[in-house]
């Protein structure tokens, strides 16, 4: 099952930042997906059980701080 990763859960300012996490997140082999939803958005496998983050926990800091390090463009 997916696990969803958001501005709530991530700890990220932007929607672009936590869609950039998904992204390098898929890219290393991990089963995740942006969504813009927000609140606890990840609901239950096939027995029930709530769906976990697949990512350990070192590496999910550094997904963090690498999206992080994007700053949103602006139009001047």
């Amino acid at each position: 099952m997916t696990y969803k990763i958001n501005t709530e859960n991530s700890g990220l300012d932007t929607d672009q930042q936590a869609s950039r996490m998904a992204d390098l997140a898929i890219e290393r082999g991990y089963d995740v997906a942006f969504t813009a939803e927000s609140g606890d958005v990840q609901g239950y496998d096939d027995n029930g059980e709530c769906i976990t983050c697949p990512i350990p926990n070192q590496e999910w800091m550094q997904l963090v701080e690498i999206a992080a390090a994007l700053t949103p463009t602006t139009c001047g």
